[in-house]
């Protein structure tokens, strides 16, 4: 968590899971990052905020329709300030905005389950995973009583980070970016996680 600084107004139950994103894309470095289903701006603000100070050649995308019209004009305009050219925002359901990325695509996908029933979680999980490339990480940034459901759908990808409010599935096997996000979660810095 060394490199974190927060830019933008982040709630309290989010200020773990925004810290830890900004340390796990800083690490992994991720060329498309699409945060799905997002409810306010920290975590996106935040993936975006690492991505630039990483210095990586990468695009983040968020995808929402919970924002009303001045907050989303709100978080586009910083967006566009701090981030040009590489952060980019939908008005779109988590399901709608499926169809502008092809399978195998994304690096990283950060789900938030806020407003979804387990169902709607589960499905989402499936779809998403599917547009991870085969070094994919699918973050999800969920309630404490959603550990439960994760635990038992373990068919969803290997879940290989699990705290009160993230868990962090890989899609296939260990790679390169995958054995850097061990590294760093078994490292000092990760223990903060």
């Amino acid at each position: 968590l060394k490199h974190y600084d927060a830019v933008w107004p982040v709630p309290m139950p989010v200020v773990g899971p925004c810290a830890v994103i900004f340390d796990l894309i800083f690490a992994m470095k991720p060329e498309l990052t699409v945060c799905v289903n997002t409810i306010e701006a920290s975590l996106y603000v935040t993936a975006a905020q690492a991505l630039s100070k990483s210095e990586t050649d990468g695009i983040i995308f968020a995808a929402t329709n919970w924002l009303n019209q001045e907050k989303f004009k709100q978080i586009q305009q910083h967006s566009r300030a701090n981030y040009p050219s590489i952060s980019y925002m939908m008005r779109e359901s988590p399901h709608a905005c499926l169809r502008h990325f092809s399978n195998s695509s994304i690096t990283c996908v950060i789900l938030q389950d806020q407003g979804l029933t387990d169902e709607n979680l589960e499905d989402l999980i499936q779809l998403w995973r599917e547009k991870l490339s085969e070094d994919g990480i699918l973050v999800i940034q969920h309630q404490a009583n959603r550990t439960l459901l994760l635990d038992k759908k373990n068919t969803l990808g290997e879940i290989f980070f699990k705290s009160e409010k993230l868990t962090l599935i890989r899609k296939n096997n260990i790679t390169n970016a995958t054995e850097k996000l061990i590294d760093f979660i078994n490292s000092e810095n990760g223990n903060n996680f």
